[in-house]
C-alpha cells in the first residue's frame, strides 16, 4: 500500500521477462536474516544468544550417526569437533578403529628382518616409523566417524610410535644363600628374535641384562659392574657373583614363582669377574664393617685388589672388633726387634715345633689403608702348629739384641698347613 504522491513523477518501465523497474522512487521491503546470531549480538542479547547455541548444539548433536551414544564436542586442543562417547558402554559397542594406508621406505630400516612386519620391527626396537599418509579414516564401530581425531591431509608425513614395554616389575636374584632384588623390564633389541630383558632400578653396583632366544628358549646373563654405588651394595654384588661361582646357577624368581633359572658354564665361571668375586667379596666387607665403626667411606672401585690391602682391610676390622685375623699358610717370613721374639730356651726347643709361637713388633707412624689413617700401639702375630724355621739363627741374632731379625716359619708338621693370627692392638681411626 503507497501513501500519496506529492509532484513526483513514476515511469514505469516493463521487459521482455515481465519484470518490473520503478525508476525515481523508495521501495520499502523486510529482509529477513539465516542468521540470526549477528543481529542478537548487536542487540546485546545474551540470553538469546545462549538460547540460540544451545538449540544449534542441540541439532548438530543429534545429526551424529550414532547419537545419543555418542555426540560431537568441542576439543580445545585440535580447536574443532571430534566424537565423543557418551558412556563407557558407548565405547563397548562401537569400538575406535582406525584405518591407514602409508607409503614407508624400508631402506631407511635395515635392521627389518624377513621374518617380521614394519611394526613388530619397531616394538622390538622401540623406535618410532616414518611414513606418508595415502589414506586415513577412523571407524565407530563399522560406521565411519564424522568427527575424526586426525585430520587427513594428501601425501602428510607420520610418524608412528611404537606400544610401550610393559611396566617394570619386582624381580629376586638368587644364588645360593645370596638375594637382591631389582626391577626388570623388557628393553630395545637390535637381535631378531630375542627378548631382552634389563634391570631399571639403580644403585645395585651392577647392571644385568637377561637375553632369550625366542625359538630355542636359551638364556644368557650378561653383568656389568657399576662402581656409582655405596660400600654395603658393592657387598650384596660381590656374595652374588661368589655364590654364582661356587654354585654355577643363577635363578629370577618373581613373586614366589621362578621365572628363570639359568646355568654358568666354565668359560664363564673362569673370567675375573666370577672367579675373584670371593676374594671381592670379603675385602668389600671389610672395609663396609670399618665404615660403620670409623664413620669414614671407602671408594667402591674394587675390581683390582692388592694383596697388601686386602691383608690390611681385615686385619683393621677385626682389630677394630677386637678380634683376630687369621689365614692358612704353608710358609711365611717376617722381620722383627730381638726384643718382640718370645721362644722357649734352648733345652726346650723340641718342644717348641710342636707349640704356639707369637711375635709383636712396635708400629711406628701410621697405618694406611686406601687413602685412611690408622694407628696402633703393636701389631702381634700368632701361629698355630707352626716351628720357626731357622731357630739356630734367630737365637743368635736375639742373644745379640739385634733388630729386624729375619724369621722363617714353617708347619710343624710335614705336607700340612698352619694358621697365622693377626691382631693390632689399640686400633684407631685418624683421618682420610
Amino acid at each position: 500500500m503507497f501513501g500519496k504522491k506529492k509532484n513526483k513523477s513514476v515511469s514505469k518501465i516493463s521487459n521482455g521477462s515481465n519484470n518490473m523497474v520503478f525508476q525515481n522512487t523508495t521501495i520499502n521491503n523486510n529482509i529477513v536474516l539465516s542468521d540470526p546470531l549477528p543481529a542478537l549480538m548487536m542487540s546485546k542479547d545474551y540470553s538469546a544468544i545462549q538460547t540460540l547455541i544451545q538449540t544449534k548444539m542441540q541439532e548438530v548433536e543429534q545429526a551424529h550417526p550414532l547419537y545419543p551414544l555418542f555426540s560431537p564436542k568441542w576439543d580445545s586442543r585440535l580447536e574443532r569437533l571430534v566424537s565423543s562417547a557418551e558412556t563407557e558402554e558407548s565405547l563397548k559397542r562401537y569400538p575406535k578403529r582406525f584405518e591407514e594406508k602409508i607409503q614407508i621406505d624400508l631402506s631407511k630400516y635395515p635392521g627389518i628382518h624377513a621374518g617380521e612386519n614394519i611394526f613388530e620391527y619397531s616394538y622390538r626396537t622401540q623406535k618410532s616409523i616414518e611414513g606418508v599418509s595415502l589414506e586415513h579414516k577412523e571407524f565407530l564401530g563399522d560406521i565411519e566417524d564424522p568427527y575424526p581425531l586426525i585430520e587427513y591431509r594428501d601425501n602428510s608425513t607420520i610418524c608412528i610410535q611404537p606400544p610401550e614395554f610393559p611396566p617394570a616389575f619386582e624381580a629376586h636374584l638368587v644364588s645360593g644363600e645370596s638375594d637382591v632384588i631389582v626391577a626388570l623390564r623388557r628393553i630395545p633389541s637390535e637381535k631378531y628374535g630375542t627378548i631382552v630383558l634389563g634391570n631399571t632400578s639403580s644403585g645395585h653396583g651392577f647392571d644385568i641384562q637377561i637375553e632369550q632366544d625366542e625359538q630355542t628358549r636359551r638364556f644368557d646373563f650378561t653383568i656389568h659392574v657399576d662402581s656409582n654405588t655405596t660400600m654395603e651394595n658393592v657387598v650384596l654384588r660381590e656374595r652374588l657373583l661368589a655364590s654364582m661361582f661356587e654354585t654355577r646357577k643363577l635363578s629370577i624368581i618373581v613373586n614366589g614363582d621362578t621365572l628363570i633359572e639359568g646355568g654358568v658354564d666354565d668359560n664363564s665361571a673362569n673370567q675375573p669377574l666370577l672367579k675373584y668375586a670371593k676374594f671381592r667379596y670379603e675385602f668389600s666387607r671389610a672395609l663396609f664393617e670399618i665404615e660403620k665403626i670409623c664413620n669414614c667411606s671407602f671408594s667402591t672401585d674394587i675390581l683390582t685388589i692388592k694383596k697388601d690391602d686386602f691383608e690390611l682391610a681385615n686385619i683393621i676390622f677385626r682389630s677394630l672388633s677386637g678380634n683376630w685375623y687369621s689365614v692358612k699358610m704353608e710358609s711365611y717370613q717376617m722381620k722383627c726387634d730381638f726384643d718382640r721374639i718370645h721362644i722357649e730356651p734352648d733345652e726346650q726347643i723340641e718342644q717348641l715345633q710342636q707349640q704356639n709361637i707369637s711375635f709383636e713388633a712396635g708400629v711406628i707412624g701410621s697405618i694406611e689403608l686406601l687413602g685412611k689413617e690408622f694407628s696402633a700401639s703393636k701389631l702381634i702375630h700368632a701361629f698355630q702348629g707352626a716351628q720357626i724355621n731357622n731357630i739356630k739363627s734367630v737365637r743368635k741374632w736375639v742373644s745379640k739384641k739385634k733388630n729386624n731379625v729375619l724369621v722363617s716359619i714353617k708347619s710343624a708338621e710335614k705336607g700340612k698347613m698352619f694358621i697365622r693370627s693377626t691382631k693390632l692392638e689399640d686400633i684407631k681411626y685418624i683421618s682420610g
